[in-house]
């Protein structure tokens, strides 16, 4: 009877925790149920046209699959200096794998990467929230944030997404902590400089928001202590990671590749034809940029922004479109789908009512201080200059953890006084109904996305 009470008492305490593990794992199992016909069993072609041709999930990279496969490192070296340091260890044990039993373990080595991390990340949001508003409010808030179409899917797909929420999620947590603390206890020198590296080095442009939280957590401020020599060390290990990887990994790597390609082009007309279509649709679906060669080439200013924030920043991150589902937008998907029902608009205005009401809500919060800003640096890279306009959604992870956090103020506010606009609604009632409204919304989003991707795992891949 003892052990039975305390097994009660340990779920009602931390079943969410359970749940959300359960939920997490079934997520991958899904992806590696996809696709384990195709890339476990080993193949006698190259592993980036097999993973090329047939993993599409939305606009998400297969790169790491090729490096836990054969070593290769495609992705663009300058945006994620360490993520190729984390993945080699992966790939020399599944390099073992493969001589020992003739199977691609890629795919489940990624998907309990993607758990690790996504675990984590559920539980540094829900410590984060419960700072601002009690347990029930917090797990709802956290179940919310989860159920966004591609926060749902970048904790499954085998990408960088999955590592950079957690860690942005940590350094929000520990941001809340000094914040909190009632000594005020500034973030260590040493967990600066570490937290900078790791979330730089997946990926780069995340490092300016470990500078911002530093800016407005630590209390006292020391501007060359906390904000000038993290990032001074910081940058130098990343800078040294870069140099090696190129030099040993990168440069012997382009000059293979090349000789192949070329042998490849000479022998295949059909192999020019794919290469030069594919070229063509690139084209068409990317604006014109500021410039054809370097940094600026990848901008774009010519994409229409309202229809970018309507179907794709605050739609298809939020809502999976059930037309041209989980398409590239580089192979087959339109830059803009349109929703099927009316419906989905007004969720969409009301999850940005919502969070609307939260900013206002948490103006003075210094922890939606840091979430403002992420947003306003992803709107500024995204919205102004264009870097990947065209599938801005598959950068949802980056920013939207504004939303659970704008989401508790204005939980933690409505007890007390409303905003002007609402102080219409009886205040015994505003607290019940918020809370109500996120709890449809979540499960709305859960039922709608979640079917949305089962389904299309559901439909087993294989090899031809």
């Amino acid at each position: 009877m003892t052990k039975a009470s305390t097994i009660l008492r340990f779920v009602k305490r931390h079943g969410h925790f359970l749940a959300a593990l359960l939920v997490i794992l079934l997520l991958n199992a899904l992806l590696v149920y996809k696709y384990m016909d195709i890339f476990m069993p080993h193949q006698k072609v190259g592993y980036y046209t097999l993973f090329h041709k047939y993993f599409q999930m939305s606009g998400f990279d297969n790169f790491s699959h090729i490096t836990l496969s054969n070593g290769r490192l495609f992705y663009a070296l300058a945006r994620h200096p360490l993520y190729g340091i984390v993945l080699y260890p992966l790939y020399w044990l599944n390099e073992w794998l493969m001589q020992q039993t003739d199977v691609d373990y890629a795919l489940p080595l990624l998907a309990g990467v993607n758990v690790v991390a996504a675990f984590l990340a559920y539980l540094f949001i829900y410590r984060t929230l419960r700072f601002i508003v009690v347990k029930a409010d917090a797990v709802l808030l956290t179940c919310f944030f989860f159920s966004l179409a591609y926060v749902m899917l970048a904790i499954m797909v085998p990408d960088h997404f999955c590592l950079s929420l957690m860690l942005l999620s940590f350094t929000l947590y520990l941001s809340a902590c000094a914040l909190h603390s009632s000594r005020r206890r500034p973030i260590p020198f040493l967990t600066s400089c570490l937290l900078f590296i790791a979330t730089a080095g997946i990926s780069l442009t995340n490092g300016a928001k470990v500078w911002t939280a530093q800016l407005f957590a630590q209390r006292p401020l020391s501007v060359i202590r906390h904000l000038v020599l993290p990032f001074l060390v910081g940058g130098a290990v990343l800078l040294g990671a870069y140099y090696w990887q190129y030099e040993t990994i990168i440069v012997p790597q382009d000059r293979q590749i090349e000789k192949i390609e070329q042998a490849v082009l000479k022998k295949s007309a059909k192999q020019r034809e794919a290469i030069a279509r594919h070229q063509q649709l690139k084209k068409e679906h990317s604006g014109k940029a500021l410039a054809e060669k370097g940094v600026l080439s990848w901008t774009d200013v010519t994409t229409s922004r309202w229809d970018t924030a309507v179907e794709n920043l605050f739609g298809e991150s939020f809502q999976l479109h059930q037309d041209h589902l989980l398409q590239d937008t580089l192979r087959n998907r339109p830059v803009f789908v349109s929703y099927r029902s009316p419906l989905q608009y007004f969720i969409e205005a009301f999850i940005l009512l919502l969070l609307l009401l939260g900013i206002w809500a948490g103006r003075r919060q210094r922890l939606l201080w840091i979430c403002l800003s992420w947003f306003a640096l992803d709107m500024f890279l995204h919205m102004v200059l264009g870097f990947g306009i065209n599938e801005i959604y598959i950068m949802t992870v980056h920013w939207a953890l504004l939303l659970p956090v704008a989401y508790a103020c204005l939980l933690a506010r409505l007890p007390r006084s409303l905003p002007r606009p609402f102080s219409f609604i009886p205040q015994a009632s505003a607290l019940p109904l918020t809370r109500f409204s996120i709890l449809l919304l979540t499960v709305w989003l859960w039922f709608y996305n979640g079917s949305l991707v089962v389904e299309y795992c559901l439909h087993q891949l294989h090899f031809k």
